[in-house]
C-alpha cells in the first residue's frame, strides 16, 4: 500500500538560497500505526538502476517531479598531533558546521562542508590541468572540484596537492604561507564567484614556481544519497572523504569576525585555518565519531551540547566509529603517494524511502516506527533492482532468505506538518541498523548498529554460509 506522505529532506543544501524555511520543533518518536497494513512506504523511488547526474540544462522538472541537482560533500578527518588521542581514545577528529536558523535547508542542523555543483566547476581550464592525470576520472571531475571549492568556501580549508615545490614547501604549506587577511580576501572572492577558484590556484602556482592542483587524489568517494522524488527540491550529492594533513603546532580556529574558538583536543592540522563562513554556516566544529552521534542523540555530559544530524551525515559518522586509529582506514602507503587515501569501497546510489516498521509492546501493540529505509533493506522498492545489477538470482531459496533478514535504515522523528503547508524541511535521526550490506557490497559495508533501533531476532549475516540456507 503506497501513497503520499512527509519526504525525506535534501541531503545537501542549495547554493545560497534566500528563502528561509525554519525547523519546526520535532515531535515524539512514536507515531499512531496507519490502519490494515503491517507498514506503508510513503516515498515511490525512482528505480535504483537510473540514478543520474543531471545536467546544468536540464529542466528543474520531468513529469512533474523535481530533477535532482547534481552536489559534492566532504567528509573531513583531521589527525591529532602524534602520539595523541582524544578522551575518547580516536587520534582523529571530523568537522562539522553548524547551519544557520534561517537557512533554506538543514536548519540548525551540523554538516560536513558541501554544496551544489556550479559551471566554473566544469570549466575547461580544469580539464586541461588534470588531462594527464590518471588518479581523477574526467567523468567525476567537476564534482570532486565542486567537493574542493565548496569546502574551501564553507570552512577556509584548501585541499591543494602535497606536490613539493622548488623550496621543498608542499601544497598545503604555500597555501599556509599566504598571509591570513589575503587568504580571506579569497575565500571572499570564491564565495562570490566561483570561476575565481582556478585564478586561486594559478595564483599558487606561481607564488610556488610549480603547478598547484586541488587534490582531487585525495577524496575518496564513499556515498551517494539522492533526496526523494516526492520533494520539491532534490538534491543528488556525492560524499567524499579525505584526510588533511598535519601541520606544524596546534592553535585555536577563528570566525570571520575574529573570536577565537578554542579547541580542548590536540589535533595536528592547523585550526587557524578553518572556520565557519558567518553567512549560511554559525559554527565549526571537530569532533570524533561517538562524540557527534551521542551529541545527536541525546548525550547526559552537560559538556556536549545536542546538534542535529540528518541520515546521511548521522550514517557516514556512525560507520567511522569503529575505527578509533585513522591509519585504520588508509590504503598501503606507496612510493608514489604524496599523501593518504582512504580505501575506497563500492559505492550504489542510495534513494531513501520512509516505512513504518511495526514495534508493538504489551502498552501498545499497534506502536510503530518511523525509517528512511534505503536499497539492499527488504522495505524499499528498489532493493530487487539492486541485488539484479549484482548479478544475484532473487527467485533463489538462499537469496530469499537473506533478503528477509537484511536491515538498511535509519530510524528517525518526523517534523510535524501543519495543514495547508508545504512538507517540512528534515528529520531527526535517532538510530541506524545495517545488517548484511557487506554480503551484497564488499568491504566497507560491515553491519552497524547505533541508537534507538526495532530489535529483531536477526544475526549478523558478514559470515553467513549461504550454502546452509
Amino acid at each position: 500500500m503506497r501513497g503520499s506522505g512527509t519526504p525525506v529532506t535534501g541531503w545537501c543544501r542549495p547554493r545560497r538560497q534566500r528563502h528561509p524555511s525554519p525547523l519546526q520543533s520535532a515531535g515524539g518518536l512514536l507515531m499512531p500505526r496507519p490502519p490494515s497494513c503491517v507498514f506503508i512506504v510513503l516515498t515511490q523511488a525512482r528505480s535504483f538502476m537510473t540514478a543520474s547526474r543531471p545536467a546544468r540544462s536540464q529542466p528543474k522538472e520531468v513529469d512533474g517531479v523535481a530533477v535532482p541537482s547534481p552536489s559534492a560533500s566532504v567528509v573531513l578527518i583531521a589527525p591529532t598531533q602524534p602520539g595523541t588521542t582524544t578522551p575518547d581514545g580516536y587520534n582523529y577528529r571530523s568537522l562539522l558546521l553548524q547551519r544557520h536558523a534561517k537557512s533554506s535547508t538543514f536548519v540548525s542542523a551540523h554538516v560536513f562542508p558541501g554544496g551544489n555543483l556550479d559551471a566554473a566547476d566544469k570549466d575547461s581550464a580544469w580539464k586541461s590541468l588534470y588531462s594527464s592525470s590518471t588518479v581523477v576520472d574526467s567523468s567525476d571531475l567537476a564534482l570532486r572540484l565542486c567537493a574542493v571549492r565548496e569546502t574551501f568556501e564553507e570552512s577556509g580549508v584548501l585541499l591543494v596537492e602535497d606536490d613539493e615545490d622548488s623550496s621543498g614547501k608542499k601544497g598545503h604549506e604555500v597555501w599556509a604561507s599566504v598571509p591570513e587577511q589575503e587568504r580571506k580576501q579569497w575565500r571572499d572572492k570564491v564565495h562570490s564567484q566561483a570561476s575565481s577558484f582556478v585564478d586561486l590556484f594559478k595564483f599558487l602556482s606561481e607564488k610556488s614556481g610549480k603547478p598547484c592542483r586541488p587534490a582531487l587524489s585525495q577524496l575518496q568517494y564513499r556515498g551517494n544519497w539522492v533526496t526523494p522524488r516526492i520533494n520539491s527540491r532534490r538534491f543528488d550529492t556525492h560524499f567524499y572523504v579525505a584526510v588533511l594533513p598535519p601541520a606544524a603546532s596546534t592553535s585555536s580556529s577563528t570566525t570571520p569576525g575574529g573570536e577565537a574558538q578554542s579547541s580542548s583536543t590536540p589535533s595536528s592540522f592547523s585550526e587557524s585555518l578553518v572556520s565557519h563562513d558567518g553567512k549560511e554556516t554559525v559554527k565549526a566544529e571537530w569532533v570524533t565519531p561517538p562524540q557527534a552521534i551521542r551529541r545527536t542523540l541525546g548525550s547526559s555530559n552537560a559538556d556536549e551540547p545536542p546538534i542535529i544530524l540528518f541520515p546521511p551525515q548521522f550514517y557516514l559518522l556512525a560507520e567511522l566509529m569503529p575505527y578509533k586509529s585513522y591509519q585504520s582506514l588508509l590504503l598501503p602507503p606507496t612510493s608514489s603517494s604524496h599523501a593518504p587515501i582512504i580505501r575506497p569501497r563500492q559505492v550504489k546510489p542510495f534513494e531513501p524511502e520512509i516505512a513504518f516498521i511495526p514495534s508493538p509492546t504489551p502498552e501498545d501493540p499497534g506502536r510503530v516506527r518511523p525509517a528512511t529505509v534505503l536499497p539492499g533493506d527488504p522495505l524499499n522498492s528498489s532493493t530487487e533492482d539492486l541485488l539484479r545489477s549484482l548479478g544475484i538470482d532473487v527467485q533463489s531459496k538462499a537469496e530469499k532468505e537473506l533478503f528477509k533478514l537484511r536491515r538498511h535504515r535509519t530510524y528517525v522523528v518526523l517534523p510535524p506538518k501543519k495543514k495547508g503547508e508545504k512538507p517540512p524541511p528534515g528529520m531527526r535521526v535517532v538510530g541506524v541498523h545495517r545488517r548484511g550490506m557487506k554480503d551484497l557490497l564488499g568491504s566497507g559495508w560491515e553491519d552497524m548498529k547505533h541508537g534507538e533501533i526495532v530489535h529483531d531476532s536477526g544475526r549478523s549475516l558478514d559470515n553467513v554460509d549461504k550454502a546452509k540456507l
